[in-house]
């Protein structure tokens, strides 16, 4: 398994004996093997779609073709559900209507959401 992670300062730590591979902007843990105790939500995307880049320091997940949301319990995945379909609905709303009529500001607050609503 591999990591990658970037931080406000380019200073990574030491992983259950790892060291990373650090490059510019981000570092890259591999052969991680320690179980995370963590209880909620993460959602996971790759396959940038570059047309959608929205300069924000990340993108939202309508901007990728593949998107899974994993609900993990107790650091065990209890539920996972591929959102693709979802990203490309929203994709083809704002290609179909354009993002002109919407204004900068609820852009941004719209980027820190976690839902496909439509923006």
């Amino acid at each position: 398994t591999k990591m990658t992670i970037s931080t406000e300062n380019n200073t990574y730590i030491k992983i259950d004996d790892c060291l990373p591979e650090i490059d510019e902007y981000q570092a890259t843990y591999h052969n991680l093997r320690i179980i995370i105790p963590y209880t909620g939500r993460i959602r996971i995307a790759r396959d940038f779609i570059s047309d959608f880049l929205f300069n924000m320091g990340f993108q939202k997940p309508s901007s990728y073709k593949t998107v899974y949301d994993f609900k993990l319990d107790k650091g065990k995945i209890i539920e996972m559900k591929d959102r693709s379909e979802d990203a490309a609905i929203v994709r083809n709303y704002l290609h179909n209507t354009g993002t002109t009529h919407i204004n900068l500001i609820k852009k941004i607050n719209a980027s820190f959401k976690l839902d496909f609503e439509f923006e």
